[in-house]
């Protein structure tokens, strides 16, 4: 089971093509599962994805608290130009 009912999400919502919104990506550079040459592809293929690199391996936010504090900004930013209307598509 996946959480927030992703198992129902069609494939064409997969990695092939951001929505509208702005998209953050947090890598951990030194990442051994998933390479983070992945991740810089697909910031590199769509305006709207933005990418951190940040210290550490898979899931390298959990020991990194000022990554999340960090991505709570930048949401209050995205959420606030969204209701600005500042965020073109």
């Amino acid at each position: 089971m996946f959480p927030f009912g992703l198992e129902a999400m069609p494939p064409e919502h997969g990695t092939g093509r951001p929505a509208k919104e702005p998209l953050l990506l947090i890598h951990g550079i030194d990442d051994q599962v998933v390479p983070i040459t992945q991740s810089e592809e697909f910031a590199a293929k769509f305006r709207r994805v933005h990418l951190w690199e940040v210290l550490g391996g898979h899931h390298a936010e959990r020991s990194q608290p000022e990554v999340l504090q960090r991505a709570l900004v930048w949401l209050a930013e995205v959420a606030e130009a969204q209701v600005q209307g500042t965020i073109r598509p």
